[in-house]
């Protein structure tokens, strides 16, 4: 191969290889973003899911001690007043 024929050649595929190795590695790197993008929002939405739960339970754990003691409150409070009526007439 003459020098002329290799520039030739070097000039018209040197472009060609280093575009296909600049795209394949660009498609790895946008791929490999990505994905590590997707793990951490399911690690993230995970954690959120958890956290609701709870969250969740610990509200519904007070509203049933809150509704517990409330109507121990009113059962007491109604006793006393069917006592008191029982013992001292309808008011």
């Amino acid at each position: 191969m003459s020098n002329d024929a290799k520039k030739r050649w070097a000039d018209g595929l040197l472009p060609v290889v280093l575009g296909g190795i600049l795209a394949i590695g660009a498609s790895y790197f946008t791929t490999k973003f990505q994905m590590s993008s997707q793990f951490h929002l399911q690690k993230v939405e995970a954690q959120c899911a958890v956290f609701a739960r709870l969250m969740g339970r610990k509200i519904i754990t007070t509203q049933l001690y809150v509704s517990r003691y409330e109507a121990l409150i009113f059962s007491d409070y109604h006793e006393e007043r069917w006592k008191r009526w029982c013992t001292e007439g309808f008011p």
